[in-house]
């Protein structure tokens, strides 16, 4: 077998990871992720900006993904998940991550009809967040849950307000 062997990490950007923990919230569904990097407003006489279409594709059986994402809803919602304390008022499944010596932290999650990764850190990957001072406040180690949640659970809160409330999918 001549295919390249993966240690440890790889580098992974924010995009990809949504586009994946949506696929959780999407049953199965995975939709190719869609940068838009600019919005301009409507001028009397010319059109809206074409967004391209969804390309989608089932690549996880539905009642995997439910499964997957009845797990992750006890990552936010038990007492003593390392989500706790995430809740934005809604059905909501995450997962964090901090990597050795917390070089790295993220927080990836996801309701029925919207999903979002925050990653914190040093673009170069090697410095440890450590001793971090954000608004006034000193962190002496960088979790998943810390700085990338509480950015998560902003976000979401403030993406969601417009979104109905919907719950997810069971499994069966």
């Amino acid at each position: 077998d001549d295919r390249p062997r993966y240690f440890g990490t790889k580098d992974v950007d924010p995009l990809s990871v949504a586009g994946a923990f949506a696929t959780f919230a999407n049953q199965g569904m995975y939709c190719t992720p869609q940068a838009i990097t600019k919005v301009t407003t409507s001028i009397e006489g010319l059109a809206e900006p074409k967004v391209p279409g969804p390309n989608c594709k089932q690549t996880l059986d539905r009642n995997v993904a439910n499964g997957v994402t009845s797990l992750l809803t006890g990552v936010i919602t038990q007492p003593g998940g390392t989500g706790a304390g995430l809740s934005i008022g809604r059905p909501a499944a995450g997962k964090t991550g901090t990597d050795d010596d917390y070089k790295n932290g993220w927080f990836s999650g996801y309701t029925p009809n919207l999903a979002a990764s925050v990653w914190v850190g040093n673009p170069d990957s090697a410095t440890p967040m450590k001793n971090v001072t954000v608004n006034g406040k000193t962190y002496p180690e960088v979790f998943g849950a810390t700085l990338s949640g509480k950015i998560w659970q902003q976000a979401m809160k403030g993406a969601g307000k417009s979104l109905p409330v919907q719950q997810f999918a069971q499994i069966g």
